[in-house]
């Protein structure tokens, strides 16, 4: 059965649809979740996008709340590549994941809080 359940995040709201789903099967399941997001090399919005996926992890303004073990993973890379290479490397045994994203990362801008 499943054991540890990745969710690729990229900052967008359709991304983060694929979290309700996960931390439910994750709970029943008693699963391990992590929580991966892929920032291109050299990508000037890197500060941001560890914060949020820092905060996803702690269920930080969330409507509903993450299982007990979650693991919050910050890498560089090509996502696609990234993504696969550390399911492999993990033994992760689900990926569950929205078609597209990408618009929240791309809006972020330099200097600013993710808060408001």
């Amino acid at each position: 059965m499943y054991r540890k359940i990745l969710v690729p995040l990229d900052g967008s709201e359709r991304a983060e649809l694929a979290l309700p789903y996960a931390a439910g099967l994750s709970s029943e399941l008693n699963c391990d979740l992590h929580l991966i997001y892929v920032s291109p090399p050299k990508d000037p919005r890197v500060c941001a996008a560890r914060y949020y996926i820092d905060q996803i992890s702690r269920n930080t303004g969330r409507d509903f709340l993450l299982p007990g073990k979650v693991t919050p993973v910050f890498l560089d890379g090509a996502p696609a590549f990234t993504i696969t290479n550390y399911a492999a490397q993990h033994d992760i045994d689900l990926i569950i994941m929205t078609s597209h994203g990408l618009t929240g990362a791309t809006q972020w801008p330099l200097g600013e809080s993710l808060t408001g």
